[in-house]
Formats: C-alpha cells, structure tokens, sequence
C-alpha cells in the first residue's frame, strides 16, 4: 500500500512537471533581448561592419544581430531555435546554404555564426565561420535572390625573425619564443640527421629562425615554413639551413654549400608513422612481425622519387604490397617502394632513372591501413635500416638552381642579421585558398593545435601529427624504435593513438 501511494505521487510529480514544461513556448528572439537570456541584440548596422550587410539594407532602421556558438553534440538547428529563431528562418537558412556549406555534415562544435533580422523579423543576412580561413554567408543580391557564397579570406604574409638561447630543451626553448610548437618541432625536423639535440645540446646554446607568419587584418591566422633556421652549439659549432624549391616537387632544406639536410627520404613526408623494427604488431594482421622499412605517411598522390641513380628491376603488383618499384644502384643496394596509387608515366622495369626522377605517387595498395609509402632498403641481400645508412650520396642542388639559390640565402641572412630591419614585416597580400593549397602549406597554430608530447624511450621522442592539419604539413622528430617491453611498446601506442593521426602504422 505504502509502495502504491509513493509510486503514484511520483507519476503525479512527473506528469506535473512535464505539463509545465512542454506549456511553456519558445522565448522569441524580441523577449530574449529584453530579459537578457541571450546573446542577441538590437543594434544599427553601420558601413565596415564585420557582419555580412544586405545591399539593399535602410541604414537608419532599426535591425538585429544574434551572435551564436555551436556547443558539442548540438546542431546549427537547435542553437538557433534556443535563441527564439522560428523554424522557417532556420530552414531557409539551411535550404540556401546547402550548395555551399552542408550543416548536417560539415559543421563542428565552435563554429560561430552571426544572423541578422530586420525589424519585422525577417531575414536579412547569415553568416558562419568554421575557421578565420572558412567563411561562409547568406544574403538577397540586388534581385533580391538568396544567394549563399564563401567569402574570399585575404591574408598578409610577414617574416618574423626569432631568436634565443636554449634553457631547458630546445624544443620548449623554442615553444617559449614563438608560441607555437609546431615551429619548434619543426626546427628540429629540419637539423634531425644533422644534430642529436637530446645529446649535443647545452643550455646557453644559440638559435635564429626566419618564420612566415599569417594574419588576417589584425587577427594572427597561423605560421608558415621556417625558411632559414641556424643552431650555433658548444660542442657542434655553426649550423645552417635554408629552404628552397628547385621545382615542383621537390623542395628541401640545404646547407650553405647547396647540400640536401634530408637526403635519405624518397618524398615529401607527413610523418614517419611506423619504424624499422624486427618485432612490430602489424595493424591488419594483429602478430609480431618484422617490419624492415620505414612507413612514410603522407597525401594520396605525393610524388614519390628515386632515392639515387639506378636501374628499375622490378614493376609490379601484388597482394601484400600493392604496386611496388624495385631499384638496383651501385655497391648492392636495392631500394623498395610499396603500396604505391600508381606509377609514373614512361617508368618500366629495365629504365635508367636518376636521383630525384619521379617514378610514382603515394597510394594505399596491397595490404595497407592508409596512404603512406613502404620505402626499405636492402644491402648485399640484406635489408637495413635506410636512415642509418650513409646511402644515398646527398643531393646538390642543380647546376641551373645554384644562382637562385645564392640570391635567397642572401635574403633570408639580410633578414636575419640586419638589425635596423624590423623583427617582422609584411612581404606579400594573398588568397588564404592558395595558402590552403600549398603543399607545404603552415599549419594553423590557434585552430589546430599540436599538444607536442614528445614520448622520450632511449632518446626516441614518437613522431607524431595534430589532428586537423592542412595537407602537407611535415612533422616529425625521430624514428620510434622501442627496443622495450611490449608493455611499454603497447602504452606508448595507446597514448599517440589517443592524441594524434596517424595515417598507417
């Protein structure tokens, strides 16, 4: 009886509060202002506003502006409809979007929007950012037909020069000047087989970098490359490295002399997503198998080149390792390229190709997780590991090459070394879509942010890569070649998957 009595007074609270709750309607968006349960608010559109301005928009009435965030698990939708946005509003909103911007697929928790309506009520304009880069709006041409475009973001390119002392690791060095770990982790990229920092630094030890730096007006977008980088050490003395492109494809950084800092890697990588290692846990096949290569992670179709001059001996496909190219060189080294997407035009087997020769493009054949390249290396028979070799020879850059490059090293040291120039100034105006492009592109600090956690094993930080980078961005310190309990090697594992993208273990 007791039990009955409790159950049906807790069914009559429910029932109550669902009644009370589902009487009550929407708040519109007129008393939301007024109670100040909402980011929305009244106000005169003026010339040079931020927010998209209708053409035909009268200066003096009286119009307002909703500002709005989507929070997680919530939809442009819903986000609207909480801030008394009538559901014609919203779906005309999503309706004329659509062709440029899908909310159902596209949109992301942070995504701002600015809607403004006009005094009745109606709609005059939409606008939604993604990033500072991704701008999209919605508005009547003169018409007075809805018209959704992403708007054109320009961007001011400046060389920024920094420079410091190491206190503490190079790497949090580097991050404490510039802001940025993907600077610092590309610094060390760059001296990677020319200095060993956790063993030949010392504090008090000297760096200079020339950065690119992004802004859109006053707003700081993201970092470029690093176009020059000199570490002057204790116990290593003067080093330096400038960037330079000698075509399309393949760009590099080189020593003052013209020599290739990078000369054992037949591409333009993203990261080194597996290593060399006699006793890896293959991703597919779930066994400890040898792995006597390096995986090359990087964008389906990258160019992928020759390590040295040889002779193709084999052109193929199979099961395991997809379309693959064998070269024969010189005192019996034979270089291995796998699951490539395919060929290049004119490469047989039986074909003389040099140094550099393009011969086919990144891809995920055979047994692969993801687009990467299997690039090994084998001696007399005997496979080995490519970055501990001193094969190939390193490349000069080209004959026809060299005065150019002489001119922009003398840029980039001009920049660097003459004090009466400011620490950053303005070079150049461009399209952020073509900034987007580049394949070398920077990686956006503030929007995708690289929580560089260097997981340190016999002096092997893991190479690693931020979620949500544009294409291209190359990142990575040093092979991962745990020689450690499987425990270990398994924890190490856990904790890359859980905070970076790896493409292909």
């Amino acid at each position: 009886m007791k039990r009955t009595f409790l159950s049906g007074t807790f069914l009559m609270i429910i029932t109550f509060w669902v009644s009370v709750s589902f009487s009550q309607p929407v708040p519109n968006l007129f008393t939301a202002i007024s109670s100040g349960t909402s980011s929305c608010t009244a106000n005169n559109l003026i010339p040079g506003n931020d927010y998209s301005k209708p053409s035909f928009q009268d200066q003096d009435k009286k119009s307002f502006t909703c500002v709005g965030l989507l929070s997680p698990g919530q939809s442009l939708y819903t986000s609207l409809l909480s801030k008394g946005i009538t559901q014609k509003i919203i779906q005309h909103i999503i309706l004329h979007m659509k062709p440029v911007f899908d909310f159902k697929s596209k949109s992301r928790p942070k995504d701002q929007y600015t809607i403004i309506l006009g005094a009745s009520r109606e709609l005059l304009s939409f606008r939604y950012q993604t990033s500072p880069l991704e701008i999209y709006s919605l508005q009547e041409d003169i018409n007075k037909q809805w018209r959704a475009t992403k708007e054109k973001v320009t961007l001011d390119k400046y060389l920024v020069h920094l420079s410091g002392k190491v206190r503490g690791s190079v790497f949090t060095s580097i991050d404490k000047i510039a802001k940025a770990k993907y600077i610092a982790a590309q610094f060390i990229d760059i001296f990677a087989l020319e200095i060993d920092f956790q063993k030949q630094a010392k504090p008090e030890d000297n760096f200079n970098l020339l950065v690119e730096k992004y802004y859109r007006g006053k707003e700081f977008v993201c970092y470029g490359k690093i176009l020059a980088a000199e570490y002057q050490g204790a116990l290593i003395g003067e080093k330096k490295a400038y960037y330079f492109q000698e075509d399309e494809y393949i760009e590099d950084y080189y020593s003052p002399k013209g020599i290739s800092l990078n000369p054992k890697v037949p591409l333009n990588y993203t990261l080194i997503s597996s290593g060399y290692s006699h006793n890896r846990l293959h991703p597919l096949l779930g066994c400890f198998k040898p792995h006597l290569g390096i995986d090359f992670a990087a964008p389906l179709g990258t160019p992928v080149w020759a390590v040295a001059d040889g002779m193709v001996i084999y052109q193929n496909h199979d099961h395991f390792n997809g379309n693959q190219i064998l070269i024969e060189h010189e005192d019996g080294f034979i270089s291995f390229y796998n699951h490539l997407s395919r060929f290049a035009e004119q490469i047989q087997k039986g074909d003389q190709v040099r140094q550099r020769q393009t011969i086919g493009y990144v891809g995920t054949t055979g047994l692969s997780t993801g687009p990467h390249l299997d690039y090994r290396l084998k001696k007399n028979g005997r496979f080995i590991n490519p970055l501990k070799t001193n094969f190939p020879s390193k490349p000069i850059i080209a004959e026809k090459n060299k005065a150019r490059f002489d001119q922009i090293k003398k840029t980039y040291t001009f920049f660097m070394k003459n004090e009466a120039i400011p620490p950053n100034i303005m070079v150049a105006r461009i399209d952020a879509q073509d900034l987007k492009s580049s394949r070398h592109g920077p990686l956006s600090v503030q929007l995708y942010p690289l929580d560089f956690c260097s997981i340190t094993a016999q002096g092997s930080p893991l190479s690693c890569r931020p979620m949500g980078s544009f294409n291209g961005s190359r990142i990575h310190i040093k092979i991962i070649n745990l020689n450690l309990m499987p425990s270990f090697k398994l924890l190490c594992l856990f904790i890359a998957s859980s905070q970076f993208l790896i493409h292909s273990l």
